[in-house]
């Protein structure tokens, strides 16, 4: 799956939760995002990959794409290093749980695609798919429709939120205030 559709599950996903628990920031959405595309570090060709190129290149020549990232092995290493870091940069707790979420969400699409994933690697060597006649191809048509509707409830979601918390009037509020400020100079 592309990254961008593994970000917009994990924010699809992960957003009503962060709203209902009153915990809606910049850092759980950040944090939600990069859990949801860490795990495609493995490929120098992925969204992040492209971003940290020689660290990319170098876990893709010992452990090639769907390794060790993808593995709950690996989940586990990454979401105990979120929570310690957290911990140590003396950071919002939920921070590491938005990464892990959007993390372990990445590993479950990516179990749909017809490719799937090694869950149990190194202690059992069988990839694992689900869906059935419901799995995707990367970058078919299937992901495509996935990733849109995923997109498109990221964009219901921030609305509900926007006109039920009075953030929208606000913003609009504050726009049309510096407007006049502006036109007043």
């Amino acid at each position: 799956m592309y990254g961008i559709n593994h970000a917009a599950i994990a924010l699809a996903v992960g957003l009503p939760i962060a709203i209902k628990t009153g915990n809606l920031e910049t850092g759980t959405i950040a944090a939600l995002t990069i859990g949801s595309l860490l795990p495609d570090i493995d490929t120098p060709y992925s969204l992040i990959g492209r971003k940290t190129r020689g660290v990319s290149d170098a876990i893709n020549l010992a452990a090639g794409h769907r390794g060790f990232t993808h593995w709950l092995v690996g989940a586990g290493t990454a979401i105990i290093a979120a929570f310690i870091f957290c911990i140590v940069a003396d950071l919002n707790i939920i921070w590491a749980v938005a990464f892990t979420i959007g993390y372990l969400l990445h590993l479950l699409t990516d179990s749909f695609s017809k490719s799937g994933i090694d869950w149990l690697k190194p202690f059992k060597n069988k990839t694992y798919r689900f869906g059935g006649n419901l799995s995707y191809r990367v970058g078919g048509l299937a992901e495509r429709i996935i990733g849109s509707i995923a997109m498109l409830t990221i964009i219901i979601i921030v609305g509900i939120n926007l006109t039920t918390t009075g953030a929208f009037e606000k913003f609009i509020l504050n726009i049309v205030d510096k407007s006049i400020k502006f036109i007043g100079t």
